[in-house]
C-alpha cells in the first residue's frame, strides 16, 4: 500500500496497515528473541564482550549493539500501532477525518527518542535535543539492515567455534592417547607432550576469545609438536616390540644352550666311561657351568632393563647377549660332537668287525686260528669299558686287512 504521509488513510486502509504492521512486529520480535537467546549470542557476553578480543571483539562491538536497539524500535513501533488501533476501534462520526489523520500519522511517522546535541556542536538556535521522526517503512528497512549483519555474525562465529572446537577436541584426544601410550611405555614424562599441551591451551584461549581471527592455522603450533611426539612414541613402541621379540628369542636360545650344555656334559661322561684316547687334553670340552649361569643372570638383568622402559639399552644388550649365546652354544655342540664322535666310532667299529667276521665266514676262513684270535681280541676290546681307542683302531685295521687279503 502506498500513500503519502500527509494524506489520511481511509478507515479500511488504516485497519489493513495496522494488521500488516502488527504481523511485521510479531515477526521481528520472534526473530530477535531467537537470535538473542542463541547459545552463541549469550556466550559473546553482550554488551561488555569481556571475554572477546581482536577482530571478533571489534565486529561484535560494531554490529551487535545496533541490532540490540531493535527491541527499543519494536517497542516504539508497537506503541504507535497500538495507539492507532485504539483510535480506529472508536472512530467518532464527528471529527472522523482528524482522527484518521492521527491514525495515519501514527502508522506512518514514528517518533524516535530525541538525540542530545553536545554544546560544542550547537548553534545559537540549536536545541539541546533534536526530535527525530522516520517513516514506518524506513524504520523497518533500517531495522532489517541492522538485524541481517548481526544474525550473520552470530552464525559465522558459531560455525568458527564449532569447526575449531572439533579440531581442538581431536587434538585433546590425540594428546590423551599419546600420554597413555607414553605411560604404557614407561615414559611418564615427555617434553613434547608438555609442549603440545601448552600450545593447545594457548590455542583454546585464542579460539574462544577471537574465533574470527583464528583458523585451523592457529593449531599449527600444536600439530608439529604433537607429530614429533607421535613419531618418537611410535619409534619407542617399535623398539619395545623389537626387544620383546628379542627377549623371547633369547629365552629360547638360553634353553637351547642349556640343552646343548647338558648334552655335552652327558657325552663327556659317557665317553669317559666307554672309551679312552691319547692326548685327551686336546679334545674339545664342555663349557663351565658358570658360563651358562652367567648368561642366565645377564638375561635377567636385561628383562629388568625392559621393564624400566630402557628399550634402546635393552636392544643393544640383547644383541650382544645373543652373540655370546650363539658362540657358547656352538662351543657346547662342538664338545658334544667331539665326544659323541668317539662313541659313534666305537659303535661303527663293532659293526665293521661283525661285518668282517661274516665276510670271513662266507670265504670259509672264519675258523682260521689267526682270524679267530684277532676277532676275539678286538671284540673283547670294543665291548670293554673303557675301550682304548688307539689300540682298538690298530686291531680293527689288522683284522680288516687280514680278512680282505
Amino acid at each position: 500500500m502506498t500513500t503519502t504521509v500527509n494524506s489520511p488513510l481511509t478507515a479500511e486502509e488504516a485497519a489493513d496497515k495496522v494488521i500488516e504492521l502488527e504481523g511485521l512486529i510479531a515477526t521481528c520480535t520472534t526473530n530477535m528473541v531467537e537470535l538473542t537467546t542463541q547459545r552463541t549470542y549469550l556466550t559473546l557476553g553482550s554488551p561488555a564482550f569481556a571475554n572477546l578480543a581482536g577482530v571478533t571483539l571489534q565486529q561484535c562491538r560494531t554490529i551487535l549493539p545496533p541490532c540490540e536497539e531493535l527491541f527499543g524500535m519494536i517497542s516504539l513501533l508497537t506503541g504507535q500501532v497500538s495507539a492507532a488501533r485504539a483510535i480506529l476501534s472508536a472512530l467518532p462520526k464527528k471529527g472522523r477525518e482528524a482522527k484518521l489523520q492521527d491514525v495515519t500519522d501514527l502508522l506512518n511517522i514514528i517518533k524516535l527518542p530525541p538525540v542530545a546535541v553536545p554544546l560544542e556542536q550547537r548553534g545559537l538556535l540549536t536545541a539541546a535535543e533534536l526530535a527525530q521522526t522516520v517513516t514506518s517503512d524506513r524504520l523497518l528497512a533500517a531495522m532489517a539492515e541492522a538485524f541481517t549483519p548481526a544474525n550473520q555474525l552470530v552464525f559465522k562465529i558459531k560455525s568458527a567455534w564449532a569447526s575449531l572446537n572439533s579440531d581442538i577436541i581431536k587434538l585433546d584426544d590425540d594428546i590423551k592417547g599419546l600420554r597413555q601410550d607414553a605411560a604404557d611405555l614407561g615414559a611418564l614424562s615427555t617434553q613434547e607432550l608438555a609442549q603440545a599441551e601448552q600450545a593447545l591451551a594457548a590455542a583454546k584461549t585464542s579460539v574462544y576469545s577471537d574465533p574470527l581471527s583464528a583458523s585451523a592455522n592457529i593449531l599449527a603450533e600444536v600439530r608439529p609438536v604433537l607429530e614429533a611426539c607421535r613419531v618418537r612414541i611410535n619409534h619407542v613402541k617399535a623398539l619395545k616390540s623389537q626387544v620383546i621379540g628379542q627377549l623371547a628369542e633369547a629365552e629360547q636360545a638360553l634353553e637351547q644352550l642349556k640343552s646343548a650344555h647338558a648334552a655335552s656334559l652327558q657325552a663327556v661322561e659317557e665317553r669317559k666311561v666307554k672309551v679312552t684316547i691319547d692326548h685327551e687334553d686336546q679334545l674339545t670340552m664342555p663349557l663351565a657351568d658358570q658360563v651358562v649361569s652367567q648368561l642366565g643372570s645377564w638375561l635377567e638383568r636385561l628383562r629388568t632393563t625392559i621393564k624400566e622402559g630402557k628399550y634402546q639399552a635393552a636392544a643393544v644388550g640383547l644383541t650382544n647377549w645373543t652373540a655370546q649365546a650363539v658362540n657358547r652354544k656352538s662351543a657346547a655342540e662342538s664338545a658334544f660332537q667331539a665326544n659323541d664322535a668317539l662313541l659313534r666310532e666305537r659303535r661303527d667299529m663293532r659293526g665293521l668287525v661283525e661285518a668282517l667276521r661274516a665276510r670271513a665266514a662266507a670265504d670259509k676262513r672264519a675258523e682260521e686260528a689267526e682270524l679267530m684270535a684277532l676277532f676275539t681280541t678286538v671284540s673283547q676290546m670294543l665291548y670293554s669299558r673303557p675301550t682304548p681307542m688307539t689300540r682298538a683302531r690298530e686291531l680293527v685295521k689288522q683284522y680288516q686287512d687280514k680278512v680282505l687279503e
